[in-house]
């Protein structure tokens, strides 16, 4: 399964050669979540109004992905990954290019920023990605699938140091994300990532250039981070673990019709202990915890929001899983109203999720 492989997993390997092509050149892939869910929100309108508490359950088919990768030569295979659930779109679709110690990718796929958005949520313990996710993403445009290109040079042996650069189309957020097109030579994004792999861990840093139409002219804001990522199996165990932590600009702050540039700050972990699952199929229970933290704006004493998880994966090591999570999140009374989309900001979020997973 290629989707989402670049810098999550060794590139220059799985399709190498002849000698190391799949017997078939059509590789079909897919997984589905189902899941119940009850949610307890207070959210406080953004006129100032009394808080409105919020109580419901939910059943919905959270993702249905099926995907083809198909190898036409020694050197260069297709993909194409489809969300079916909900309005069916494509998610990453994409030719890669690879030798030994090159890779070269162009089309829409995620951006190499953020182990934990460059992860699939097949391979992450949680039930969802969370309140963090959604902020960075569809508010601070960080990380996430855009159209783009990238080339990664690998060294290989013991430390296999590789280095990414990507460009990527840019979004206005003042018009929902929609991508800008069009507006001038410099209305990407770009990013380049540094990454090492001494034995079970992978260490990278990385820098991103943002490009945004803010009050309607193209402005750039910056992005610094790095992350980890373990997998360490054990005789009868196995641990992983997923760290990041970034800061950069943003055009939120509190005097956001002038165009201000504040500076956020944010740090995730995700970690999780498996009995059982050392290898696909087999039973396993893994429990997890995840933690995450967002400042929005660092010159802003009351404006960070926290987040956190903790549950529990029973199943068969990537085939099949339940999962069992209870969600906690809080936004001060400081943050600023723009980070959240509609009339209404989340203030207090709790959950219980119920999620059935399996993947082929």
């Amino acid at each position: 399964m290629l989707c989402s492989a670049v810098l999550t997993s060794p590139l220059g390997t799985r399709f190498a050669g002849a000698d190391d092509a799949p017997e078939s050149p059509l590789t079909i892939h897919g997984r589905l979540f189902a899941q119940a869910g009850y949610v307890s929100d207070e959210s406080e309108p953004i006129d100032g109004t009394a808080s409105a508490p919020h109580q419901a359950v939910d059943l919905a088919l959270a993702s249905a992905r099926l995907g083809v990768d198909y190898q036409a030569m020694s050197w260069l295979a297709l993909t194409l990954e489809l969300e079916l659930a909900g309005k069916p779109r494509a998610n990453d679709v994409y030719a890669e290019a690879e030798s030994r110690h090159f890779v070269a990718r162009f089309g829409q796929f995620k951006m190499p920023i953020s182990i934990i958005e460059m992860e699939s949520a097949w391979t992450l313990p949680m039930a969802n990605r969370g309140v963090l996710h959604d902020l960075l993403l569809n508010r601070l445009a960080v990380a996430g699938r855009r159209p783009g290109a990238i080339a990664q040079v690998r060294g290989g042996g013991k430390l296999d140091p590789a280095v990414t650069i990507g460009a990527f189309q840019a979004s206005n957020p003042e018009m929902g994300g929609a991508y800008l097109k069009g507006e001038s030579t410099d209305s990407q994004n770009t990013a380049i990532r540094i990454s090492v792999t001494p034995g079970p861990v992978r260490l990278a840093g990385f820098v991103e250039r943002r490009t945004a139409k803010i009050l309607g002219a193209i402005a750039h804001f910056w992005l610094f981070g790095g992350d980890m990522k373990l997998d360490l199996p054990f005789a009868t165990h196995g641990l992983r673990v997923w760290a990041e932590g970034m800061a950069g600009s943003s055009w939120y702050g509190p005097d956001f019709d002038r165009r201000y540039d504040a500076t956020f700050a944010t740090a995730r972990a995700i970690v999780a202990w498996r009995h059982g699952g050392l290898s696909a199929g087999q039973v396993y229970v893994e429990p997890f915890v995840t933690l995450g933290a967002l400042d929005a704006d660092t010159g802003n004493p009351d404006d960070v929001v926290t987040e956190g998880f903790v549950g529990v994966n029973v199943g068969y090591w990537r085939r099949a899983r339940l999962t069992l999570q209870v969600e906690l999140a809080q936004r001060p009374s400081g943050i600023l109203s723009q980070l959240f989309a509609g009339d209404t900001t989340i203030t207090d979020h709790k959950a219980v999720v119920l999620q059935a997973g399996a993947a082929f």
